[in-house]
């Protein structure tokens, strides 16, 4: 059996879900009480020395992180693949991949983090403006370095891959803080209308992700 440990279906957590949605694997959700401490009890530690979700448990076998994860599908379950067959293709998706740990997902992560986490969660501390100016500076270049890797293509790679449900996820949760993709990225706004609406992206519940979640709890 498959178990996937997170916290309230975050952000890294749901790039997970969308591989193992793709491979059709069955899997069960334990879920990891961050504000309680659960991700620093023994038990947990002796399968993430990290202490941080999603972790994926399969069998003895514990990977952590969101991207090692997904490789690791693909290398335990690789029907159907995810990633490219050409070597050259395979290196280019992961290019992508770490440019975009790099360059677009701290962006992201920093606006949720400052704009939605920590004014309902005073333990996290107060938000710092500079960091949400500094967010939304970095985003247009971001989105113009993705913009180009969508050119002519309907995915990130050759098919739809791993790469893609890495994006997913971020590119999404952009709403959560009112942040719409412009109009002069056309492949980037066509991409993320094609794979929602892919089944994988409801079966990972995108649309309910940790973030989107508690703006609709304090909408409510």
């Amino acid at each position: 059996m498959i178990r996937l440990y997170h916290y309230r279906n975050n952000i890294w957590t749901v790039c997970v879900r969308l591989v193992l949605a793709e491979k059709g694997l069955e899997y069960e959700m334990v879920h990891v009480d961050l504000f309680a401490g659960e991700h620093l009890k023994p038990e947990f530690l002796a399968l993430n020395p990290y202490h941080k979700v999603p972790l994926l448990l399969d069998g003895a076998t514990a990977v952590p992180e969101s991207w090692i994860i997904n490789e690791y599908l693909e290398d335990r379950y690789p029907s159907p693949s995810l990633m490219p067959r050409d070597p050259q293709e395979r290196a280019h998706a992961r290019v992508i991949v770490d440019y975009a740990n790099r360059f677009f997902f701290p962006h992201v992560y920093d606006l949720l983090l400052e704009l939605i986490v920590k004014p309902r969660f005073p333990a996290m501390g107060e938000p710092v403006p500079s960091a949400v100016t500094k967010a939304k500076e970095g985003l247009p270049a971001a989105f113009e370095r993705l913009e180009r890797e969508l050119d002519d293509r309907d995915f990130f790679a050759s098919d739809f891959s791993i790469v893609d449900c890495e994006m997913i996820p971020f590119v999404a949760g952009l709403s959560d803080v009112d942040i719409a993709i412009p109009e002069k990225f056309g492949n980037l706004r066509r991409w993320l209308k094609r794979v929602s609406g892919r089944p994988s992206y409801r079966a990972a519940e995108v649309d309910s992700r940790f973030t989107a979640s508690l703006v609709r709890e304090n909408a409510g």
